[in-house]
């Protein structure tokens, strides 16, 4: 009976602790924002322009709450991490709105709880040190800033006007800021949707942002469109955006990039090639990178020569980036080179230990004929827990 007893207190304090530790993941923020419509406003953006107001607000306390997290974990972000961050991992849900009137104007009122869940912080930290979000983030914000500016400036002028002419400008021109502000949302949308890898979600965003003003949309709009198409194998789709994106700008090898991609996956391996190759005439930043995309390339057109010019390239410039030692030790073993893919494969190992490598260069030594080598490999890839290492060292010692 005891021991029993025993057993349900132990179950309850588990329970206990397993509850309060999730309960310890998460963070609900209370957040409220106002905006005062006037004339030539719409009602739906004038409750969107108080709701951002709130998320703004929240996000403040988010940052905090995440920045102290992170600190714990020593995850090293910078402040505009931080913020990119709470924002993806913030979830809002509308608690209470409501409108009023104000003088000659309506009060939009919106209350919201704001969500910070941590469930995704390692995943997502990792992600939000790319550039690339940081500076989106940076354009969606400086755009809503602008937004804000103008939209007050725009009310000023409207109830200047002295004629119905200039009443009918301002009147035009805020209802093209407020396309710009709802488009700004779609994009922001958007972003979130594709950094949480819903991609098909984010092509919807994407496309609403597009259709706010199809002859004048940001190339950035066509671009992440074309970005999550890729994801969702929608390659031709995918080629269709970054096409639009190069009418505006020939020059951006980064859209190139991904246009090359999309047609190495579609099988066009003889255009991405091409493609590639032009990038590295153009001298980018990341050329080391996009030579070992031209690699890939190579490789799977056969052309085995040139793909292992272009591994050796990058492996010269970055001997410490084992991802290409890899792939030309792969390389190496495809075409029956087993002693330059074992070298290679024994550089990875030196930096990456991973249990893997020790298969893989295992098989290598299998391949070459090297039995006691490929044992050993086997058998240390088995110990680190790879159930491949484990299969093939009992294949290997039952002959």
């Amino acid at each position: 009976m005891r021991s029993k007893l025993t057993f349900f207190l132990i179950t309850l304090i588990v329970l206990f602790l397993l509850s309060t530790a999730g309960l310890a993941e998460m963070k609900d923020i209370i957040s409220e924002g106002t905006y005062n419509m006037g004339d030539g406003e719409t009602p739906s953006v004038a409750e969107s322009r108080a709701l951002l107001n709130a998320k703004q607000l929240a996000l403040e306390e988010a940052g905090t709450y995440v920045q102290s997290y992170s600190a714990v974990r020593n995850f090293k972000l910078t402040e505009d991490e931080i913020r990119v961050l709470s924002s993806g991992l913030m979830e809002v849900t509308i608690v209470e709105k409501k409108r009023s009137i104000v003088g000659d104007g309506i009060n939009f009122y919106v209350k919201i709880k704001a969500r910070v869940t941590l469930d995704k912080i390692d995943e997502m930290s990792k992600t939000v040190r790319e550039k690339k979000m940081v500076e989106n983030y940076k354009v969606i914000q400086s755009n809503y800033e602008q937004s804000q500016k103008e939209i007050a400036n725009l009310k000023k002028q409207l109830l200047q006007a002295r004629s119905a002419k200039e009443k009918e400008k301002a009147e035009d021109q805020i209802r093209e800021d407020e396309r710009k502000f709802t488009a700004n949302e779609f994009m922001e949308s958007g972003y979130r949707s594709f950094y949480n890898s819903n991609y098909d979600e984010a092509i919807g965003y994407f496309t609403s942002a597009i259709n706010m003003n199809p002859k004048s949309a940001p190339v950035e709009a066509y671009y992440q469109r074309g970005i999550s198409y890729t994801f969702v194998k929608q390659y031709d789709k995918a080629i269709d955006d970054f096409n639009r994106c190069l009418k505006v700008d020939a020059n951006l090898w980064w859209v190139r990039t991904q246009r090359a991609s999309a047609y190495q996956k579609l099988g066009k391996l003889d255009k991405a090639i091409m493609e590639y190759t032009r990038i590295i005439n153009s001298n980018p930043k990341d050329k080391l990178q996009v030579y070992s995309y031209r690699a890939s390339a190579y490789r799977e057109a056969r052309r085995y020569t040139e793909a292992l010019r272009d591994y050796s390239k990058v492996i010269d410039a970055s001997p410490a980036d084992w991802t290409n030692l890899f792939q030309r030790g792969g390389l190496f073993l495809q075409i029956g080179q087993y002693g330059k893919a074992i070298s290679d494969f024994s550089r990875v190992i030196r930096i990456n230990p991973a249990d893997y490598m020790y298969w893989t260069r295992g098989y290598a030594y299998e391949k070459a004929g090297n039995k006691h080598e490929a044992i050993s490999d086997y058998e240390t890839a088995c110990n680190k827990g790879f159930t491949l290492g484990c299969q093939y060292l009992r294949s290997l010692t039952n002959d």
